[in-house]
């Protein structure tokens, strides 16, 4: 099966500018799809995130994304033309399945889209299809895996998701 190329970023927080130079270098670099990874929005609404993915979907290429904390959790019911929500579920894009699970752990901050560390499971779990054996599997979420290099915050705590960490490991 042919490599895909992709380009995977997170945390728009509703800059257009950063989505027109994001589908620029989509564009630029000839990638097969566009892994948008939640915070597209800044507790905007699902207008908005529609609005922010524009630029990319106007590429005409795949954009497989899922919503993250500061996002509506009714973007995961929405339909963008050009685009797929992948919370909850899983897509095949060549020789690789991506699942998606939104959101993040619950935070201090009461932020709009928050889910314990056992529904996030549970959604990753059941967003697994049957027949992916010789597949790769891919996460596409907003939260990293917990007490890594890539959760680690400005303040210098681990914001991560531990069910996405155990997900991964038992993949």
């Amino acid at each position: 099966m042919k490599r895909i190329k992709a380009l995977a970023f997170t945390d728009l927080h509703g800059k257009m500018w950063v989505s027109q130079e994001l589908a620029y270098k989509a564009e630029e670099e000839n990638v097969d799809v566009i892994l948008v990874c939640g915070d597209i929005t800044h507790f905007g609404s699902s207008q908005d995130a529609k609005n922010l993915l524009s630029p990319l979907i106007e590429l005409r290429i795949p954009v497989l994304y899922v919503p993250g904390n500061c996002d509506p959790p009714s973007l995961v019911a929405v339909t963008i033309d050009g685009a797929e929500c992948i919370h909850g579920i899983s897509k095949f894009c060549g020789d690789i399945v991506f699942v998606g699970v939104g959101g993040s752990p619950i935070t201090p901050f009461s932020t709009p889209f928050e889910l314990d560390e056992e529904t996030i499971m549970k959604i990753l779990k059941t967003s697994l299809q049957e027949g992916i054996k010789g597949y790769k599997l891919a996460v596409v979420s907003h939260s990293p895996p917990k007490d890594t290099s890539l959760d680690l915050t400005q303040s210098g705590i681990h914001g991560g998701s531990l069910s996405v960490k155990r997900f991964v490991k038992e993949k």
